[in-house]
Order: C-alpha cells, then sequence, then structure tokens
C-alpha cells in the first residue's frame, strides 16, 4: 500500500507521516528531501530548486513528476510527504497511491505555527516551541509544543535546530496560495476515480491523529 499525505504547506505531514510511519512500519519519502538530493548532483536543477524555494513557488511539476515516479514505481509500503502536489502529478501517481490523508487546518494556525518551527538541517525533522489551545469556526486546536530531548539538538542527528530560510509569513503565504491553485483540487479528483480519502483537522496532538488515521486506514 502507498499512502500520500496532502496538506496546506507547514501543517506538519513530515511529522504525522513519521508518526504513522512508527506504527506501521511504512517507509517514509519526503519530496523535498528527494529534490534537495537531485539539487547536490545536478547543477541545473540546483537553480531551479533554490529559485523555487526563495519565490515561494513549486519546482516545475514535469520534473517533480518524473523524479518520484522514479523512486516509488518498484516499491510498496511508503508514506508520500509532498506529492502529489498537482493535477498533472496526481495523474501521473495515480495508480500508485492507494489512501489519501486529507490534512485541514486554518490558515491562522499555520501561520502561528509556522513562526514557533525549528528543523534539523540534517534530517529535516521539525520541532515547535509554541503551546496552542484555540477554537476557530467550531474547531478546538490543542497542539503541544514539540521538543527535542536535548535543548536546541536535533533527537536523531544531534545537531543544531535552525528556522528555515522559508519560514516568512510572505514566502507562507505565497506557497498558501500554490497549494490552493494547484494541491487542492487532486482531493475532488482522487474522490472522483474512487480513491480512499482521509480527511482529518490538525488540531490534537500528532500521536493521537496518528492513531485516528491508521484505524480508518485498517478498518
Amino acid at each position: 500500500m502507498i499512502i500520500a499525505i496532502i496538506g496546506p504547506p507547514s501543517s506538519g505531514k513530515g511529522t504525522l507521516a513519521r508518526e504513522i510511519s512508527k506504527r506501521i512500519n511504512y517507509k517514509v519519502i519526503t519530496t523535498s528531501e528527494i529534490l534537495k538530493e537531485k539539487a547536490k548532483k545536478d547543477e541545473n536543477f540546483r537553480k531551479v530548486f533554490e529559485e523555487s524555494i526563495k519565490s515561494g513557488k513549486l519546482v516545475p511539476t514535469e520534473i517533480v513528476s518524473e523524479i518520484v515516479y522514479n523512486e516509488i514505481k518498484n516499491q510498496k509500503n511508503l508514506i508520500l510527504d509532498g506529492s502529489p502536489r498537482t493535477l498533472y502529478e496526481a495523474n501521473i501517481l495515480k495508480d500508485f497511491i492507494d489512501v489519501v490523508i486529507f490534512i485541514k487546518v486554518h490558515k491562522e494556525i499555520i501561520i502561528e505555527k509556522m513562526q514557533h518551527r525549528l528543523v534539523c538541517p540534517n534530517c529535516g525533522k521539525s520541532y515547535n516551541d509554541l503551546d496552542l489551545e484555540k477554537e476557530i469556526d467550531g474547531i478546538k486546536y490543542k497542539l503541544p509544543k514539540i521538543l527535542p530531548k536535548e535543548d536546541l539538538l536535533c533527537d536523531n542527528c544531534k545537531v543544531k535546530l535552525v528556522k528555515r530560510v522559508d519560514d516568512t509569513i510572505e514566502t507562507l503565504e505565497k506557497r498558501i496560495e500554490e497549494y490552493e491553485k494547484h494541491t487542492l483540487p487532486i482531493i475532488q479528483y482522487y474522490k472522483c476515480i474512487g480513491k480512499k480519502i482521509i480527511e482529518i483537522w490538525l488540531n490534537l496532538p500528532v500521536e493521537e491523529l496518528a492513531d485516528k488515521i491508521i484505524n480508518e486506514i485498517f478498518k
């Protein structure tokens, strides 16, 4: 089975993917990490990738689709974090993806959490020092801090945590706009072709969300 996690930028897709992976022993494939590795090896692609980060726009979907397709075509028991991101890519990958987890979260929550996020520059694991309790449109959010065991050091790599270079409100606004325009329509497309869609609000601790999702996947 291949599971895709789709949600707005900075909505905790990677953290949720890793939490689910621990419970069902699936490999997590993160699109951003695949693209970073490609950028290290390919100078022409590196220019495209770095420009996309600075502008808040997506790397051209034809390029990403080919990279992700080649990464997953001979694998199984995967969780995709960050793919598909466009209808073009969704169509390329449709025969591989079995379940889609659709994360829903208010924009105000994303912005607030982004301002408190720290990441490992080595493995990309995210942490957050914000204890958030809030209600918006009837949705009650209770999101505790996600802190490393040692102050400012990644649990996995033991290197100092940093702010992401693209973690600015201006860049996040652009990324959300790109998400709503290019990625959000994937949900309706996959519904129409019969994919299993699990919709979940990002309003509880990640451990609780992972349990709820796994119950839905295998029921």
